[in-house]
This record gives C-alpha cells, sequence and structure tokens, in this order.
C-alpha cells in the first residue's frame, strides 16, 4: 500500500543521548553518528550508522516549546487524490509565504490493488484521518469502510494549538444540529461517500468540481460559514443554509463551503425541517482512546498503521503484524511523554552514499528511537517501501527503495 503524508516542519530541537553502541533485542551493535545539526529554531536533523546490522537511520527532533517552530501536515497541491513529490511541495509551501525546513512521509492511501469499496470512491485518497490547518480532509472512518482493523488499532500523530502532540488510538465522530432539528444529524464520512441511511459532509478538500458520491435520494444542504465561523476540529462550526436540493445526485460544491448531504427516512426527516437562512452548526473530531480520553482542538494531523510504543512500551502489534514484523524500510512518529518533544524517524531499505541498509521490523526502529531520545513515550508507524522519505532544506536526504523518491498523497 502507498501512502499520503508529508509533515512538514518549521523547525526542530532535540536532546537525543548519542551513545557509542545500541542494544537490539538483547544484542550490542555500534552507533556511529555520521552527521549532526540544527537546522531550524528547536530542530535537529542526525544521520547514524549501524554498521553491523547494518542500517542507515535518519532523525529529526523537534523541540515543541520554542515559539519559532511550527508542525503542519499537507496533501498532494491541496487536492485529495494526488499524490506529490516532497521537494514539489517544499517549493509550494515556499512559494505561499513559509519556511519549510523539514518533512517526511506520512499515511498509506488508496491504489488501483485495493480493490472495492476503496477504489470505488477514494482512489488516490489517504486511508486515515488527515487534518491540514483546522480543516479536516478526510476521517477516520468508525462505523463502515473501517481500514486496518479499525480506530481502535490504527496510530496517529495530531497536533493541537498550544503545540502538544497526541500519538496513538483515536475514534472520531461528527454531527450537525439545528434549532429546527429535532435531533441530530450523525455524520459518518467526510470527503468520502455517502452510503444507504447515512450522512456525510463535504468541503473544499474534495474539489469544487467533483461530483459527490451519493445516492440518487440523496437530500443536500449546501452551506456557508456564519460570521466569525471558521473550520476547526472539536468545535463548534456555524453555517448559513444557503441551498437545498432534494432527491438529487451528481452535485458539486462549487462556491459553498461545506455541503450536508443524507439518505434515509430519518435523515431527511431533519433535513425537511431546514429552510434557506437557517443556522446549522457542525461539530467533528478525534477523542483519544486512553485512559485521558480527551478531545483536542486538533490543528494538523496524520493516520498510519498502529501504535507500535505506548506509554514507553513496546506493544504487540511490532509482533503479530506482518507489515510490522517483516524487514523493510521505515518511517514513524514518536513524542515524549508530554507532548512537546516530536521525533520522525526513517530506516533505508537500500544502498546509498553511507553504504548497505538492510531495513528492519518495527521493532528495531522503536528500540533505536528509544535509545537515542530516552522520553520517547508514544510511537506510531506510517507507510513505509518507496515511500519512507525524509526531506530536509528542500531535498530528500534518505536513498530510497527506488531511484526517484516517490510521490505520496499527504
Amino acid at each position: 500500500m502507498k501512502r499520503f503524508f508529508t509533515l512538514f516542519v518549521t523547525a526542530f530541537l532535540g536532546v537525543a543521548s548519542m551513545l557509542a553502541s545500541v542494544n537490539i533485542s538483547g544484542t550490542d551493535y555500534e552507533l556511529d553518528t555520521i552527521s549532526r545539526r540544527q537546522i531550524g529554531p528547536g530542530l535537529i536533523n542526525t544521520i547514524m550508522r549501524l554498521p553491523g546490522y547494518p542500517l542507515t537511520v535518519y532523525l529529526l527532533e523537534m523541540d515543541l516549546n520554542n515559539n519559532y517552530n511550527r508542525v503542519e501536515t499537507t496533501y498532494g497541491y491541496n487536492n485529495l487524490g494526488k499524490t506529490e513529490g516532497l521537494a514539489n511541495a517544499y517549493k509550494r509551501h515556499q512559494a505561499e509565504g513559509k519556511h519549510p525546513l523539514a518533512a517526511c512521509n506520512g499515511n498509506f492511501w488508496v491504489v488501483a490493488g485495493n480493490g472495492s469499496p476503496w477504489i470505488d470512491y477514494m482512489l488516490g485518497f489517504p486511508f486515515g484521518g488527515v487534518v491540514y490547518n483546522d480543516t479536516v480532509c478526510v476521517n477516520t472512518n468508525t462505523d463502515v469502510d473501517t481500514w486496518d482493523g479499525g480506530p481502535t488499532h490504527t496510530g496517529s500523530i495530531a497536533i493541537d494549538h498550544n503545540k502538544t502532540l497526541y500519538v496513538g488510538t483515536k475514534l472520531w465522530s461528527g454531527s450537525a444540529t439545528s434549532s429546527k432539528m429535532t435531533s441530530p444529524i450523525t455524520i459518518i464520512q467526510v470527503n468520502k461517500r455517502c452510503n444507504e441511511g447515512e450522512a456525510a459532509l463535504y468541503g473544499p478538500p474534495f474539489g469544487r468540481a467533483r461530483a459527490f458520491n451519493t445516492l440518487a435520494d440523496n437530500d443536500n444542504v449546501f452551506l456557508k460559514f456564519a460570521e466569525g465561523s471558521s473550520w476547526g476540529v472539536n468545535t463548534n462550526m456555524k453555517f448559513i443554509v444557503q441551498e437545498i436540493k432534494t432527491d438529487a445526485a451528481g452535485l458539486t460544491l462549487g462556491t459553498y463551503d461545506a455541503c450536508l448531504t443524507a439518505s434515509g427516512t430519518d435523515n431527511k426527516a431533519q433535513i425537511a425541517k431546514l429552510s434557506v437562512g437557517d443556522t446549522v452548526t457542525i461539530n467533528q473530531g478525534w477523542r483519544t482512546l486512553d485512559a485521558a480520553s480527551v478531545a483536542p482542538q486538533i490543528e494538523n494531523m496524520i493516520e498510519g498503521n498502529a501504535q507500535i510504543m505506548d506509554d514507553g512500551v513496546l506493544t504487540s502489534s511490532n509482533d503479530t503484524e506482518t507489515y510490522n514484523s517483516m524487514v523493510y524500510s521505515r518511517t514513524c512518529y514518536g513524542t515524549s511523554k508530554d507532548g512537546k518533544h516530536l521525533y520522525m524517524i526513517v530506516i533505508d531499505k537500500s544502498s546509498g552514499a553511507y553504504g548497505l541498509s538492510n531495513g528492519c521490523p518495527t521493532a528495531v526502529a522503536c528500540q533505536i528511537l528509544q535509545h537515542v531520545c530516552p522520553d520517547v513515550w508514544d510511537i506510531s508507524n506510517f507507510d513505509a517501501g518507496g515511500s519512507a522519505e525524509m526531506l530536509v532544506n528542500g531535498s530528500v536526504i534518505n536513498t530510497t527503495t527506488e531511484g526517484t523518491p516517490r510521490a505520496v498523497a499527504c
């Protein structure tokens, strides 16, 4: 499977413990630091070599206590369904007046080989949740079309407006309410499809000219933001009804901010109560599936495969899943217990300037990251193979498994 995600970082700093050897599953391996340099405010890039394994390891450490750095996600040309090279995304963000410094790949994404139902309605889209600057590009499927074991399994990394990180499993939910409605409308999917008896939400990331994937009898409520309201996660978004089209399919977003579309007797009965000019409130977002069970106002987010370290302990997902236990290139994201240090690690499975790198299971990536950054607390792994990439100052610095760095969806 491929993946869609580039987490752009505007700066990092870290406190890596660069010891001369690392113990991996009971065996000590010499650890050579090839280079270690600060590339931006609170941002450090380190390249390491384990010649006895052999492995080439690339690390980014970011101190989110630094006021001058920022983390953003990005997706292909700001258009769901497209892929984009990291170097091109770097230039595009630079042209927008930003100062991108580093990036890694993120989500898996839907390719033709994945089959139905995925290719029927979201070819090229990321499988897991994606948030870009407060806007939910796609949600985590919780009721239907769940991927890779569903939300109780898939790991993600998110950052809120206080620059605090949340790594691990998260459950998404969404609803639409109005003073005219007698009960909320439950939203099932965002920018994907709407099945019988369900409701879905479409917004600009889906594309303004792309036809919604809905049924012939769907009712569609076209919305614009109320004054002072905007996109947000786990916050009330206020919209004003602009137009209602009943029993219609093949519609597009056009110039509107959003469209709430629904089928089913109960949902359509609530939509029938609405008129142009009415206010509709939509709230959508994720709650962490841990003891804290918090619902942060997520600003940026990507979702990958599994949580492979939880509260400082390697999880069973390292051993029970073939994707994780096989020898492979790796991309993983980790955070410290306080959520204020971000760790991004890429491990090659290729032969490059530093020699042969065999690739490894996720458990090895965890142990290396835990050794070099002892405060790492939670880790989730993301798309690997040809997608495993680290970009620094506009160039992909690792040796990818393909001759040319692969374009990714986010």
